[in-house]
């Protein structure tokens, strides 16, 4: 994951996979190191709701990071409106997407980094709004977005951007993508002994895959799971196999 934030051939990265792989830890240390690195950089860490953000980012996984590895008369923190300021003028901000006040108040500044928090829960038309403001010019800073998940369901945008290329509307994505699977193995380390074991090995099989395997699935409720999206050709119509539409309502 590290040589992925290094590769300056990455813009846009995402770490996906099961629960407690530390994905969400490392792009906010990420975050954090840029805004003590590059002075008067302005940095967003964002969820689909602010509660969410708060009570996840704010209040948990910041204050981690902080406590390990960033001295405490180095940075400030705002209680009111949620953001820490470092003593050389850069910030880092902490926000939900879900309402237009709020999304209008990131729309008004600029940024070198974003990172989308928990991207499974995000309209991909919110994630392009947001990206318009990562135009902060910082020298030597490069711009970033970083995105984590744990696997939504195989149809996601992320999965088409990320894994298969493509934006949701088909054309390519183009260079500057960057994906890594981390799942709770990875991060053995630093988990309570017996959780893979104990928690996540025992949960029904969808969430298994998706919370201990990290894997992209069907979403829930699916009736069928041996499909294709394809081009209806005559030769799929006339000689390849059966083909249906339907619509269960």
């Amino acid at each position: 994951a590290l040589e992925l934030l290094r590769d300056s051939a990455n813009k846009h990265i995402l770490l996906a996979g099961g629960a407690r792989s530390g994905k969400t830890y490392l792009f906010v240390l990420a975050v954090v190191s840029r805004a003590a690195q590059y002075s008067e950089s302005r940095h967003l860490i964002a969820r689909l709701r602010f509660s969410h953000a708060k009570l996840s980012i704010w209040m948990d996984t910041l204050q981690k990071v902080l406590h390990d590895h960033i001295p405490k008369e180095a940075y400030t923190l705002n209680e009111t409106d949620h953001y820490m300021r470092f003593a050389n003028g850069s910030e880092v901000w902490i926000d939900g997407l879900d309402d237009k006040d709020r999304v209008d108040k990131i729309l008004g500044r600029e940024y070198s980094t974003l990172f989308f928090n928990e991207i499974s829960q995000l309209p991909y038309d919110t994630v392009t709004t947001v990206l318009t403001r990562l135009s902060q010019s910082i020298p030597g800073c490069r711009n970033m977005a970083y995105y984590d998940c744990n696997p939504a369901g195989r149809l996601h945008w992320a999965n088409k951007i990320f894994l298969h290329g493509e934006l949701p509307d088909g054309k390519p994505c183009g260079p500057g993508y960057a994906y890594l699977k981390v799942n709770p193995e990875d991060n053995k380390d630093n988990l309570p002994p017996r959780y893979i074991e104990d928690i996540l090995e025992r949960l029904p099989e969808m969430k298994r895959k998706r919370f201990l395997l990290g894997e992209w699935t069907d979403p829930e409720g699916t009736i069928f799971t041996n499909w294709d999206v394809a081009e209806i050709t005559d030769e799929i119509r006339l000689h390849s196999r059966h083909t249906y539409g339907l619509d269960f309502g």
